[in-house]
């Protein structure tokens, strides 16, 4: 890929912690590249240093090893770089919706006038038109979420961080919320990087997939997803060609589930 045109790139990236003695291993030589407006996912079994990955791309954290690229410009250990957003919502359960969404913005010192206006202006985009004045404890679990995406939206940053954002919702409720994630991407034409433990949700949501092997966490393959957009989840998930991908990256997890799990290699 050449890197003339890239928004994110990681570059030999590793990173391991100290803890009561030892030394683990979290993250080791990960390289990866990311197009402007790219949506990709990154799979991989639990404890294999995805969150990890995640936080050293929004600079929380400084790898051990390697560096962070955003426009070609290096942002390790830099923070305000991206946006991020976690698979729990954080919402400030003392400030109403409005001013939830807006908190992001404020903490990057923009202006609060304009911001508040904008976000008014998005309410009906992300499904939450007379809530603005709500608390959080109103919202059902998708609409606190879309509440959460839009402060993660509204923070201006070209770069979305988005961590299993959907992972404790009910099916059709997360259904729902794939198809309307991407009609929020193609609106405001942002870099998505997505983190899942959902295969179908990767394949639905991306057009590139990345697999990490167990810890420490290295990048096992890239799977292309050369379905056509826009896409629809009750319409695409059943074709020939979404179950060969998902054959393909079922194929590459197996044996990193197997190694995470400690479990002996399946026959057959």
């Amino acid at each position: 890929m050449a890197t003339d045109n890239l928004k994110i790139q990681l570059r030999n990236v590793s990173k391991a912690f100290a803890n009561k003695g030892s030394i683990t291993a979290a993250v080791e030589d990960v390289s990866l590249d990311v197009r402007p407006g790219e949506f990709i996912s990154i799979v991989g079994p639990s404890g294999c240093g995805k969150s990890t990955a995640f936080n050293i791309i929004a600079g929380l954290i400084r790898p051990d090893v390697g560096d962070v690229l955003i426009d070609g410009r290096s942002v390790a250990g830099r923070q305000g770089q991206v946006g991020y957003m976690l698979q729990k919502d954080l919402l400030l359960p003392w400030r109403t919706v409005l001013q939830n969404v807006t908190l992001g913005a404020e903490l990057l010192n923009r202006s609060r006038a304009a911001t508040q206006r904008e976000a008014r202006d998005l309410m009906a985009t992300f499904g939450l038109q007379g809530f603005e004045n709500a608390w959080p404890s109103r919202l059902s679990g998708g609409m606190r979420q879309r509440a959460a995406l839009m402060r993660t939206v509204l923070s201006h940053q070209d770069v979305m961080l988005l961590d299993e954002p959907f992972g404790a919702l009910d099916a059709m409720t997360k259904s729902l919320m794939q198809e309307w994630l991407l009609e929020i991407w193609t609106r405001f034409n942002r870099t998505i990087v997505f983190i899942t433990h959902d295969i179908d949700e990767a394949i639905f949501l991306s057009d590139r997939v990345y697999v990490m092997t167990t810890r420490p966490g290295r990048l096992k393959a890239s799977i292309d997803v050369n379905l056509p957009r826009p896409r629809s989840s009750h319409e695409i998930t059943t074709t020939p060609e979404f179950g060969a991908i998902k054959h393909q990256l079922l194929t590459a997890l197996r044996d990193e589930i197997m190694k995470a799990y400690g479990s002996p290699k399946l026959q057959g």
